[in-house]
């Protein structure tokens, strides 16, 4: 949606461009055009800029021990246990999935 818009006003711009020209008193089609398309131009730049300065601001939670595998360990392990406890509920045994883990039981 946005790329729409923003290429309608590029196109406004471009228009407003060449007509800034000619009414300046400029007859040549050639610089017509070359003038509207530096308004346009102008327009993308500026949104380029906007949009580096915003990347620059955008905050990356950072996770710790990244790469060392502990991470990914402790991710499967949070999924098992997320598994046996629906096994659990979905069986009624009752027993953790600390229980499970402890035996070796894979759900």
């Amino acid at each position: 949606m946005l790329g729409a818009v923003c290429t309608a006003v590029a196109t406004s711009l471009l228009t407003a461009g060449q007509a800034s020209y000619v009414a300046a008193g400029g007859a040549d089609a050639t610089l017509v055009f070359t003038q509207g398309s530096h308004w346009g131009f102008a327009f993308a730049l500026a949104l380029a800029v906007i949009g580096f300065a915003c990347a620059l601001r955008i905050k990356v939670k950072k996770r710790a021990n990244v790469g060392t595998g502990e991470v990914a360990a402790a991710d499967a392990a949070a999924r098992a246990a997320a598994k046996a406890s629906a096994a659990n509920v979905a069986t009624g045994d009752g027993s953790s999935p600390r229980d499970a883990a402890k035996s070796g039981a894979r759900a």
